[in-house]
C-alpha cells in the first residue's frame, strides 16, 4: 500500500460525501474510526546487551473505516491503518447476510480460527494497553499477519450459539494465490473455526481449532517447502455472573509447529475487573507463555498487569476510553525482567 492508494481512498470519501443528484446517488458510505495514543512514563527492559529505560509518546493505532450496505443483504467494509509508514490496508471484505444463522464473508479480514482475544475482540474494545503474549504469538505462528488472512468465512448465531468457519491462504495479509503463492498442492491452506456458547445470562464458554497444512509451496520465488501447524484454545468469560459488577475472562491456548521449525507452545491468561460505576473500572490480568523446541529447551514469559479504565459516553455510544496500566514480568531462561508504566487514551467514532 502506498500514497497513491491512500489518495484514491480519500478521493472516494470526498466524492461520496458531496451531495449527489437523485439519479447518481446509489449507496451511502458510513465513515468512522478510532485512535489510540500512549504516554509511556517509564519502560524498563533487561536484555543480554544491557538494560534500557525510556519514556515518551506512541501513536499505537489510528484507523479509519468505510462501510456501506447494498441491496439490504450485502455489506462492504474496509479498515485502513495510518499509524505505520507502510501496508495500511487491514480489512477489505464483503458480507452476504442471508439470515442470523447463515452469513458469508469474503476478502481480507480477521479469522475466527484463533483465540477470541485476537480473532473476535476488536482492539477498540481492549481494557488493557496491549493483548496477552499467548494470543498474539499463536496468531503469528499460525500464519496470520496482524491477525488477518485472505479467505472465506461462514458464520452465524442460533439461540445461545455463535459459530464461525474459515478457509484461507494461511499466509496473512497481501499474500495472493497466483502471484505471491506461485505453486502449492490443491487444497492446501488454513482451515479453522470457533464456537461460543452463552448457556445463561452473564456466562460464555468457547473454543477454537485450526490447522494450516500446505505442500510444495513456492512463495515469492522460494524453494518448495511445506507448512504443518495446528492450534487450539478454550475460553471462559463472565459478566455480572453471581457477583454484580464483576467481569472475568480466561483463555488457554496452544499449538504445534512441525515444518521448517519444530516446536510446541502453550499458555494462558486470566483477567478480572470490577465496575465501580458505568464510567470507571479496576482491572488486572496475569498471562503466561511457554515454548518447547525439539531439543527440549524452552522459553517462558509471564506478565502481571494492573489498571484502571475510564469510559465517556455520548448519545449512548462510547466516544472516549482511557486508562493507566502498570505491567511487570520476566522471561526465562535468563531471568530478564521488564516493566512498563503508561497512560493510554482512545477516541472512538465507529458508525
Amino acid at each position: 500500500m502506498n500514497k497513491s492508494f491512500i489518495s484514491i481512498f480519500i478521493a472516494i470519501l470526498v466524492i461520496i460525501s458531496v451531495p449527489q443528484t437523485k439519479c447518481s446517488a446509489q449507496v451511502q458510505l458510513k465513515v468512522g474510526g478510532y485512535m489510540q495514543t500512549w504516554l509511556i512514563l517509564n519502560q524498563h527492559q533487561e536484555s543480554g546487551e544491557g538494560n534500557t529505560d525510556t519514556w515518551g509518546f506512541r501513536l499505537r493505532r489510528a484507523r479509519l473505516t468505510g462501510q456501506t450496505d447494498l441491496a439490504d443483504m450485502f455489506q462492504v467494509v474496509t479498515w485502513i491503518e495510518f499509524s505505520g509508514p507502510q501496508r495500511h490496508l487491514l480489512d477489505f471484505y464483503i458480507n452476504a447476510n442471508f439470515s442470523p444463522a447463515f452469513n458469508i464473508r469474503l476478502g481480507q479480514f480477521r479469522s475466527p480460527g484463533q483465540m477470541y482475544n485476537t480473532g473476535i475482540l476488536s482492539s477498540s474494545q481492549l481494557i488493557f494497553y496491549e493483548r496477552p503474549a499467548i494470543s498474539t504469538r499463536l496468531s503469528g505462528y499460525m500464519g496470520y499477519d496482524s491477525f488477518r488472512d485472505i479467505g472465506l468465512q461462514v458464520m452465524g448465531s442460533a439461540g445461545p450459539v455463535w459459530y464461525g468457519l474459515f478457509m484461507g491462504n494461511g499466509m496473512g495479509r497481501f499474500t495472493q494465490a497466483g502471484s505471491n503463492i506461485a505453486s502449492r498442492k490443491f487444497g492446501s491452506g488454513l482451515y479453522g473455526g470457533r464456537i461460543d456458547i452463552n448457556p445463561t445470562k452473564g456466562l460464555i464458554i468457547g473454543a477454537h481449532f485450526a490447522m494450516n497444512k500446505q505442500s510444495n509451496v513456492i512463495r515469492d520465488g522460494s524453494n518448495p517447502y511445506d507448512i504443518d501447524r495446528t492450534s487450539y484454545s478454550f475460553r471462559f468469560a463472565t459478566n455480572n455472573f453471581l457477583i454484580p459488577g464483576l467481569f472475568t475472562e480466561s483463555e488457554f491456548g496452544g499449538g504445534v509447529v512441525d515444518d521448517t521449525d519444530i516446536f510446541d507452545y502453550n499458555g494462558w491468561y486470566i483477567q478480572a475487573g470490577y465496575r465501580l460505576s458505568d464510567a470507571l473500572s479496576f482491572v488486572t490480568r496475569y498471562d503466561f507463555l511457554k515454548e518447547n523446541d525439539a531439543m527440549n529447551t524452552f522459553n517462558e514469559e509471564q506478565n502481571l498487569t494492573f489498571g484502571i479504565v475510564y469510559y465517556r459516553m455520548y448519545n449512548n455510544k462510547e466516544i472516549i476510553r482511557m486508562g493507566a496500566n502498570y505491567s511487570f514480568g520476566d522471561s526465562k531462561p535468563g531471568g530478564l525482567n521488564r516493566n512498563i508504566f503508561l497512560l493510554w487514551f482512545q477516541v472512538r467514532f465507529i458508525p
